[in-house]
């Protein structure tokens, strides 16, 4: 009996002494997921904010040209696939934007038209005409900078993405450098009135 009540009082013991560090390496776990999470989420504001800059890059070669300062990066599996800005003055085409030509050049790249891992960033929010080939290239992720409250196909003027589409329906986000990418456009065309104001 004293031998049985030992055995018990062992056993007790022994569960009692583990139980705490398993409730601290519990608790320690559930905060390093937090911390990963957080360091993630970090990480992707970062990576974001990397491949923007990218793309502003792009916009302002466009306000060199005297192009709509509009930029645009493909992204697939982390690393850059397509750069591309509005050639729509100097090739006479308005189909010629930013991200057709950069999801053309990312087609060709990665020889295939399927561009399903793939991130767009934009620094302007996409047109109906962009929306679609991005659409049909099967882009997975779209980041655009600033809203285009005159064309934009996503939030400001249409909302195609706010129905599912049967075959692919794109992500996309508002992402950083807004103020750069607006305060550049409003200069292209503050100085566009200023020239047109001369010449009349």
């Amino acid at each position: 009996m004293i031998l049985n009540n030992l055995h018990i009082l062992y056993h007790t013991r022994c569960i009692t002494s583990i139980s705490f560090p398993i409730e601290s390496w519990q608790r320690v776990l559930k905060k390093n997921k937090q911390s990963k999470l957080n360091f993630k989420l970090i990480e992707m504001e970062e990576r974001n904010l990397y491949f923007m800059q990218l793309a502003m890059k792009e916009a302002k070669k466009a306000f060199e040209k005297d192009e709509v300062p509009i930029g645009c990066v493909i992204v697939h599996k982390g690393k850059v696939v397509a750069k591309a800005h509005n050639l729509v003055e100097k090739r006479k085409n308005a189909t010629e934007h930013a991200e057709l030509i950069c999801i053309e050049k990312a087609s060709k790249k990665l020889n295939d038209f399927r561009l399903n891992e793939c991130f767009l960033y934009t620094t302007l929010e996409p047109c109906l005409m962009c929306t679609g080939a991005i659409l049909l290239s099967r882009i997975k992720k779209i980041i655009y900078a600033a809203k285009d409250i005159r064309h934009g196909a996503l939030v400001s003027v249409f909302h195609v993405f706010e129905n599912k589409h049967p075959i692919h329906t794109p992500q996309f986000e508002q992402g950083p450098l807004e103020k750069e990418s607006a305060d550049l456009l409003k200069t292209f065309f503050k100085m566009k009135r200023a020239q047109h104001g001369k010449k009349n």
